[in-house]
């Protein structure tokens, strides 16, 4: 997969992207979806994850991440715990289906060990900001085997 675009908000996009709206054409299969409102974290991320080989989606939104999985096949979810007034809690809550989610954060680490506690079983990894690009690279690649193994 030596293919560097991503799929991601338009007019918000790196260079070399294709914008999620239809648009252009786009690819069919994300292999993670970024959800966060902070833009040039989430393009970092992407960025990070392209380099490794892996087709990214970018949401600023819970309901944008709601629709992008509803249009494409996502692999997995890299999922802020605060986005804008709403927190994971509500994505999790509202999703009866999920690949594998991995829950990243700026907020204390009792907040997500709380999440770990009352969604553990939805959520992959919970880790707290910032993940360093080699931790997040080898999350994502056990995310999307295991996602794999359980036909997710």
């Amino acid at each position: 997969m030596s293919d560097d675009r991503h799929l991601g908000r338009p007019g918000n996009e790196p260079a070399g992207t294709v914008p999620a709206d239809g648009t252009e054409e786009t690819e069919e299969v994300v292999d993670v979806l970024i959800v966060d409102d902070e833009g040039d974290v989430a393009s970092t991320t992407a960025e990070i994850l392209q380099r490794a080989g892996h087709r990214t989606a970018i949401a600023s939104s819970l309901e944008e991440a709601v629709q992008v999985i509803a249009s494409r096949t996502v692999r997995s979810v890299i999922l802020d715990h605060q986005i804008a007034d709403e927190k994971a809690e509500a994505f999790l809550d509202s999703e009866p289906t999920l690949p594998p989610v991995i829950v990243v954060s700026g907020v204390g680490r009792d907040v997500l060990a709380d999440l770990e506690l009352a969604h553990g079983s939805r959520l992959f990894a919970c880790r707290h900001k910032p993940v360093p690009p080699g931790e997040l690279i080898e999350l994502v690649d056990a995310a999307l085997a295991a996602g794999s193994a359980t036909g997710s």
